[in-house]
């Protein structure tokens, strides 16, 4: 009997000892994306966050904001909000000697942890151990980070914050393309408008692939921007989410099904 005791007692110390390591997070998606405001639709998104080496994903339903979730302690967590789960997200953080708190996910920050996340499978050990907060401020401070620059840096112990590196920005113009006004995918209501006969002027747009909505068209369009300044981008035209093309009364049945879902 005192030897069952002992294992029992044992086993509720553990299990305390476990639950008094956790901390709860509540995420909350503070950015309205470009494309929302521009078609007047939410969107649904993808969570995720780190845990070890791996990324968790949860899914978010058209209208939902907000999500809480239960993480270890003394173990910096990266998050990020995929709108659509493959546009430029939201981020945030929590360093491994925070509380438990409300984060709000931000566009400033959506980058750099959606960088920092990929390395996540081969260097755990530093995101787990990263001062995020830290970083978050340096990034914060400089326009166009370099971020491929900024793992690197990391990975090799030479980050400073005081010597981030930068990406150029390329102009262009483009021909032919279908006619309408093009929004950026983003946070910061960028667009451009096509007419039936000009040329149409690109925003400055950094060395990668750029993603607009044409809503009126109902189509997605992909621009490819090279380092070789005088090369031409390439374009890719592709339908638009179902989101965008179903009609209001379908959408709204959409978005009150995703609030009564408990």
């Amino acid at each position: 009997m005192g030897r069952l005791f002992f294992i029992i007692l044992l086993l509720s110390l553990l299990l305390l000892s476990t639950c008094s390591s956790d901390r709860v997070v509540t995420l909350r998606l503070s950015g309205e994306h470009t494309w929302e405001t521009a078609s007047g639709r939410l969107l649904w998104y993808t969570l995720t966050y780190t845990s070890g080496d791996i990324l968790v994903s949860v899914p978010l339903s058209v209208g939902e904001r907000e999500a809480r979730f239960i993480v270890p302690s003394r173990r910096t967590i990266l998050f990020t909000a995929y709108p659509l789960g493959e546009l430029s997200p939201l981020g945030g953080g929590l360093d491994g000697d925070e509380q438990g708190q409300v984060i709000e996910l931000n566009s400033e920050e959506g980058m750099l942890c959606s960088y920092l996340q990929r390395i996540n499978r081969d260097w755990s050990a530093l995101i787990q151990n990263l001062s995020y907060r830290a970083i978050a401020e340096d990034v914060k401070r400089v326009d166009d980070i370099h971020y491929p620059s900024l793992l690197q840096d990391l990975v090799t112990g030479a980050y400073d914050g005081d010597r981030l590196s930068v990406s150029s920005r390329y102009v262009h113009t483009l021909e032919s393309i279908p006619p309408g006004r093009y929004h950026q995918d983003g946070y910061g209501g960028v667009s451009f408008y096509k007419g039936d006969y000009r040329p149409a002027q690109l925003p400055p747009l950094a060395a990668g692939i750029h993603t607009f909505l044409n809503h009126d068209l109902k189509l997605v369009l992909d621009i490819i921007i090279s380092e070789d300044e005088q090369k031409v981008p390439a374009c890719v035209v592709r339908p638009a989410d179902i989101i965008f093309t179903i009609t209001q009364a379908e959408y709204h049945a959409m978005y009150r099904a995703a609030l009564s879902f408990p």
